[in-house]
């Protein structure tokens, strides 16, 4: 296999419910933000030489920061679809014994994750994240399947200051 699938990801994040908290120290007041969040997630990325994949997802988690750098971790569980289309050519036996090629040639599955994420709010507009998730197809040709992402990105909110 390879090192990297190149693709490109968009999403959405919506707060379900948040909390805040603060703590008087010695020197600063530190606030602590907590939250319950939903994510809907649409993905491209090419496995080259193999397949071209599809993603739709779906993630439900709880995110925790502090306010002093706007660090933030996040622990995620998704359910989804992938769509597979096979590179190269792929052919179907017809009634009659003869082979023909069958354009597009893809396969469906339910995909589960777990996911832990780190990033950084830089400001109520941009931040950056790097996110780890490992998921597994189903139902697969071998009856299971394991596959770890490593996701690196910006995160971008263009209405912060409409809200």
């Amino acid at each position: 296999h390879y090192a990297t699938h190149p693709g490109v990801k968009t999403g959405g994040q919506l707060i379900l419910r948040k909390h805040e908290k603060e703590k008087v120290r010695k020197k600063r007041t530190v606030i602590k933000y907590k939250s319950l969040f939903y994510s809907p997630q649409f993905a491209f990325y090419i496995h080259p030489k193999n397949q071209t994949d599809i993603l739709m997802n779906n993630d439900i988690g709880y995110r925790k920061m502090n306010n002093r750098f706007g660090l933030y971790s996040a622990y995620s569980t998704g359910i989804g679809y992938v769509r597979q289309f096979n590179e190269g050519s792929t052919y179907t036996v017809k009634s009659n014994g003869t082979l023909s090629e069958k354009r597009f040639a893809s396969r469906g599955y339910l995909l589960l994750t777990v996911n832990y994420e780190f990033g950084q709010q830089l400001n109520d507009r941009v931040g950056w994240y790097s996110k780890i998730s490992v998921s597994s197809k189903t139902p697969y040709n071998t009856g299971f399947s394991m596959d770890a992402f490593l996701e690196l990105g910006i995160k971008f909110n263009p209405f912060s200051q409409l809200l």
